[in-house]
């Protein structure tokens, strides 16, 4: 276990707690049932690095479908989400002109409450490229904050490019 001092963590844990602070402004916005859903959503952005070409600008466009839930009760809050969808890579400026195609995965789960805090996410990502390149990522990352501060981390990358 860790002490809560490296701005590391600090930086982690403002960007859950921002997470669980909007899930909460979403909450309030749909008070009638803790819960939203949304499907095929488009959205596009921009990224560097692929497997054909690690320093290259690419565009990503996602078509996703997910859920987010909300409970509160006298322990504290409990937020969960769950997204999937297919995804489009093309190069903006890259020396590759490989593009991509596929899908992914997005959960993540958190629980503030009067004990310990926990923060749970799972990303997963397959995708094939254009000349045949197999693209997987996988990220587990699990993050337990004790009221004294004390910080007990677990993470999980695998990428695999082939």
């Amino acid at each position: 276990m860790k002490k809560l001092q490296s701005p590391w963590f600090r930086s982690i844990l403002v960007l859950v707690l921002t997470l669980a602070v909007l899930a909460g402004s979403v909450r309030a916005v749909y008070a009638s049932n803790g819960a939203f859903t949304w499907k095929n959503a488009v959205n596009t952005f921009e990224v560097f690095g692929t497997c054909s070409d690690p320093d290259g600008l690419y565009q990503i466009t996602v078509v996703s479908s997910g859920t987010v839930h909300y409970v509160e009760n006298e322990n504290g809050y409990k937020f969960s989400s769950s997204e999937s969808g297919t995804y489009y890579i093309e190069p903006i400026d890259a020396d590759s002109s490989v593009t991509y195609s596929g899908r992914y995965s997005d959960h993540f789960q958190d629980r503030l409450n009067k004990g310990n805090s926990m923060f749970k996410h799972t990303f997963t990502n397959v995708g094939i490229g254009s000349d045949g390149t197999h693209e997987v990522f996988h990220l587990t990352f699990r993050l337990v904050v004790t009221p004294s501060g004390l910080v007990r981390e677990v993470d999980n990358v695998q990428s695999i490019c082939n």
